[in-house]
């Protein structure tokens, strides 16, 4: 009999993203389906050899952006699957059109809470965001009738398909067993180091963390913040430089980039503390930072914003403090207070690190990940 096969879709994301084919695709690879992942090419990720990839080419271009998708439908329709997992809200239209012509099962992978995302996107003017926020409810709603289930990356997305077939799928961090060492960089190859990773942008804690060192720098001449991810908005970086150049930042300030997902831990690796330092918008407040849980694994205590959510996980586990993101001169002294104290930040990171391995192992979510695919596959 011949393995069902289950593909992946997205014109957005890479084709080695972490929740994509990180964590799902193999995970079900792992549990017997043969996968494909269609989507953006991804040269910094080598693909696992029984995992099929087909790479997308990178455009510029809102008519360029609609032929991609015409092109991963195209592609979605030559691959035969028994599944097909779309993981972008632009392609709900592709969703449709494969559920009408195959026949075949059709899953949404919620990444986001696209409504409100559409409120904090910086290049959409404001006077238009409730406008595009209440069409894309819209569009959604007439499109989920064609969708046989939806995965969800956040429990408080729930509330929005209470009507629908749904499984709530958390982006907890992969941990092999056994679980990764990290030791410390030895103490002559270390500053005191400050350390983010994901996406930058304004809304993310750019410019909070940026004002932070220059608030350190004249107590911790050498601090150093590693800004690990794209910088996403062009005018954003350019703010961004300028302030580190006109405070002479250079030596302080480390824009890394875009980086794989399995060299994430070595920039974790030798920091003294992760930054979450998000603003508090919709979008934000209620989602589960995945960064977040990737410095507890490493054992690094943690500064995040104080959200409810977030701010219960770090004080349950001991791992770390959390302020207002906007309070700078109160971020940098908690700042300074840890990197000065040696004793706190082993045993924040200690913490840490055994409440990951104790709770928030992906383990507990891919196999309910694979149960959905079973009972929809009848497998």
């Amino acid at each position: 009999m011949q393995t069902p096969r289950i593909c992946h879709l997205s014109s957005v994301h890479f084709a080695g993203d972490s929740r994509i084919y990180q964590k799902q695709a193999r995970s079900l690879r792992a549990a017997g389906f043969a996968v494909t992942v269609i989507a953006r090419e991804d040269l910094a990720t080598v693909p696992d050899g029984d995992i099929e990839v087909i790479g997308l080419a990178p455009v510029k271009g809102r008519v360029r952006r609609f032929l991609q998708t015409m092109r991963v439908a195209t592609l979605a329709l030559r691959c035969r699957c028994l599944a097909y997992v779309i993981h972008d809200p632009e392609l709900l239209p592709v969703a449709v059109l494969l559920k009408l012509i195959t026949r075949r099962r059709v899953v949404f992978d919620v990444h986001e809470d696209v409504p409100e995302q559409i409120m904090m996107k910086e290049w959409i003017p404001v006077i238009w965001r409730p406008l595009l926020s209440t069409l894309y409810r819209i569009c959604e709603k007439l499109a989920l009738p064609f969708v046989d289930a939806v995965v969800l990356a956040e429990q408080d997305y729930e509330k929005n398909y209470r009507s629908r077939r749904f499984v709530t799928v958390l982006n907890y961090p992969v941990i092999p067993d056994p679980p990764p060492e990290y030791p410390p960089l030895p103490s002559d190859q270390h500053r005191p180091t400050l350390v983010y990773i994901g996406t930058i942008t304004a809304n993310r804690g750019l410019f909070t963390m940026l004002e932070i060192v220059r608030l350190l720098q004249s107590d911790i001449p050498d601090v150093l913040l590693k800004l690990v991810g794209p910088l996403a908005v062009s005018s954003e970086e350019t703010a961004a430089r300028s302030f580190v150049s006109h405070h002479q930042l250079e030596s302080n300030v480390h824009f890394v980039g875009r980086v794989a997902p399995n060299e994430i831990s070595a920039h974790i690796v030798g920091a003294d503390i992760g930054l979450a330092l998000l603003h508090g918008e919709g979008n934000y407040v209620a989602s589960l930072p995945t960064k977040l849980f990737e410095y507890m694994l490493v054992g690094i205590p943690v500064i995040v914003s104080r959200f409810p959510l977030w701010e219960s996980i770090v004080r349950n586990a001991g791992c770390g403090v959390s302020a207002d993101p906007n309070d700078c001169p109160k971020l940098a002294a908690m700042a300074k207070e840890l990197l000065l104290d040696d004793g706190t930040r082993e045993t924040m990171g200690a913490h840490g690190r055994a409440a990951v391995l104790r709770h928030y192992r992906w383990q507990t979510q891919s196999t309910i990940l694979v149960a959905l695919y079973r009972d929809l596959l009848n497998r």
